[in-house]
């Protein structure tokens, strides 16, 4: 098996480098829209209204229901079960650094 390490070191790095670059544009473009969704937002509350239509676009709140396991609660009423079912779990994870 022919293995030319430094090839493959040089190929991964490259590509994290690639990976850190594109996170940042991600990260910025995140800031970017929730920036302009804030400008949305106040406009909304300017006029005084919840919902708007602008052309092709819709933009307002509306509400949003989900059901949540309430851990703080249960393990109050029911700590010793709370701590019978917790468990530790262990993985194996790669690592590659550079610079050691």
């Amino acid at each position: 098996m022919d293995i030319d390490l430094d090839v493959i070191l040089q190929k991964l790095d490259s590509e994290k480098q690639k990976r850190a670059e594109l996170k940042l544009y991600l990260n910025n473009t995140e800031k970017e829209i929730e920036k302009l969704e804030l400008q949305l937002q106040a406009v909304l509350t300017s006029l005084d209204v919840e919902e708007m239509q602008k052309g092709v676009y819709w933009f307002g709140w509306r509400d949003k229901t989900r059901k949540a396991f309430d851990q703080a609660l249960f393990g109050s009423e029911h700590p010793d079960l709370l701590e019978k079912y917790k468990v530790e779990k262990t993985s194996k994870v790669f690592e590659f650094k550079i610079g050691g």
